[in-house]
């Protein structure tokens, strides 16, 4: 057997590897954020009839805490995460440059750059500020 046809069954068996990639993060990837999410203190619910109710205070979020991604937008312009408390932050936007996979990727970010700022709208809802 020559080299051609070996070298064409190479590239044949290296094609569905390549378009089985599929793009970084998905749901259920560990990402960590590099930037700091405030808390925030979600408003007191009047129901008539029913009362009122206060949902629990949600912390900040520290840079390169790990967070699970539960749905990511197919143009990246909205990635929802779950933080170990249980809390879903929204990440509006291109957050890419900010998303890492392993926090010691993170840590060396933060530690050579400034954190981005990062402004939070509506509760959950986070959007980088330029």
């Amino acid at each position: 057997m020559t080299k051609g046809p070996i070298l064409v069954l190479l590239f044949l068996s290296i094609i569905p590897t390549l378009a089985d990639e599929k793009p970084w993060p998905q749901k259920g990837d560990t990402v960590y954020i590099g930037a700091r999410l405030s808390g925030f203190s979600p408003m007191t619910v009047m129901i008539p009839g029913m009362g009122g109710g206060k949902m629990p205070d949600i912390p900040a979020l520290e840079p390169c805490s790990p967070t699970t991604v539960k749905k990511r937008a197919k143009d990246g312009s909205m990635t929802l995460v779950k933080d170990d408390d249980g809390n879903d932050r929204k990440l509006l936007g291109n957050w890419d440059s900010h998303l890492h996979r392993v926090g010691g990727a993170c840590r060396e970010q933060i530690k050579s750059a400034d954190l981005p700022r990062v402004k939070a709208t509506g509760g959950y809802r986070y959007e980088l500020v330029d």
